[in-house]
């Protein structure tokens, strides 16, 4: 009798086991199914911030932020909502008619597996630095001219 019930339990053990590393192995696809997602939509985004700042329209620039977005590449005080931001783009595109952008590399220190969380972040770091150099490179040229 006693040795049916460590059989018993041993089968019992076994059968915990296996489920448990069933249902582990099943929740790791899962999360790397979402994560590959994730980081498709994160290419996605990266792609359309590229070609946004290339052409310089303002409504694709516009576009690439939440409704309640905050841009702080502006001088003076952090442009909120989108509908501020479009005109922003527009006024600057207005002050700068001839203005191009060149080239356009961000770079990023966050590894894509962290961006995830950290998209807007990322984005917000890249376009203040370019908007910051394209201003200075503004200027530059406006006080070579005059």
């Amino acid at each position: 009798m006693r040795r049916i019930s460590v059989l018993v339990t041993m089968f019992l053990a076994s059968l915990g086991i296996g489920f448990f590393a069933r249902s582990a192995r099943t929740a790791t696809l899962q999360q790397s199914d979402a994560r590959a997602a994730d980081l498709a939509a994160i290419e996605k985004l990266h792609r359309a911030d590229i070609e946004a700042t290339l052409t310089q329209d303002p409504s694709s620039l516009t576009n690439l932020w939440s409704d309640d977005g905050v841009n702080l590449g502006f001088p003076g005080p952090p442009v909120v909502r989108t509908k501020a931001m479009r005109e922003a783009y527009e006024k600057f595109r207005a002050d700068h008619p001839d203005f191009q952008v060149l080239k356009y590399a961000p770079t990023s220190k966050m590894s894509k597996s962290r961006m995830a969380g950290r998209l807007r972040l990322a984005i917000l770091q890249a376009r203040t630095r370019c908007l910051q150099r394209t201003i200075r490179s503004v200027q530059k040229a406006e006080a070579c001219v005059c």
